[in-house]
């Protein structure tokens, strides 16, 4: 992980690494290979990006991989789901390929509409 993200030496453990790994690991429940793919997981905002699209993703029943969760700006975001919504989901081996998952219990609403402002 350090030789793909270097930058993780300048990260705080308590004020950085820790919160968002344990985000990752029990709220997001995601793979480790996962985040050792893609380190730069822990260069993205966990109150601003990392928990918003999370649970913007998780209400929806879509789980995207982590790149295509945090990467893209808020617009070309909003057309990754609503393409993962579609009646024509991407396939497997597109970029904007997305699993479906069942809501979460707590969604209400619509994921598309409900990005929150950042504070």
């Amino acid at each position: 992980m350090v030789r793909r993200f270097p930058q993780l030496f300048c990260y705080s453990i308590a004020g950085n690494l820790e919160p968002k790994f344990d985000f990752f690991a029990v709220e997001m429940k995601r793979s480790l290979r996962e985040l050792r793919d893609f380190p730069q997981f822990f260069s993205f905002s966990l109150r601003r990006r990392i928990i918003p699209r999370h649970r913007r993703c998780s209400d929806a029943g879509v789980a995207l991989p982590l790149p295509a969760l945090l990467k893209p700006g808020d617009d070309q975001f909003d057309a990754r789901l609503r393409a993962c919504l579609s009646s024509s989901p991407p396939l497997r081996r597109s970029p904007l390929w997305c699993e479906r998952r069942r809501p979460s219990a707590a969604a209400g609403g619509d994921p598309l509409g409900s990005r929150s402002s950042p504070s």
